[in-house]
């Protein structure tokens, strides 16, 4: 598993191809459809979703994005789609903490910041 060191328990990790199969089994976080999908999963499971997958990336607690597969099946997806997978590489990690970062807008004890008064 020193491969993937630097990679906590859970990562955020981008799916190319397998999409189906994949989101069926991980915590689906955001999709392109059909082409991509983008999944929660413990870094154990990156092997499982490499077999499945035609390409994968996969964001280490550090930043580092690991690749792993045929990075040119990026240049058959639609130009949205690429343009999403560019995003998704460069966006940060260290993001300030807030009340209810990564909770549901209705998860219990929270309220989101411009809800109306009643």
């Amino acid at each position: 598993m020193s491969r993937y060191k630097s990679f906590v328990t859970e990562s955020e990790i981008l799916v190319v191809g397998g999409e189906r199969m994949v989101s069926q089994r991980w915590r689906l976080l955001s999709a392109v459809e059909p082409d991509v999908v983008v999944v929660r999963a413990p870094v154990e499971d990156l092997p499982e979703i490499v077999r499945a997958a035609r390409f994968v990336l996969a964001r280490g607690s550090d930043g580092e994005i690991l690749a792993m597969g045929d990075e040119s099946s990026l240049d058959e997806l639609p130009e949205g789609t690429r343009l999403f997978v560019s995003a998704w590489r460069e966006q940060r990690i260290n993001k300030p903490d807030r009340v209810g970062e990564g909770q549901p807008w209705d998860a219990a004890g929270f309220e989101p910041p411009d809800r109306p008064e009643s």
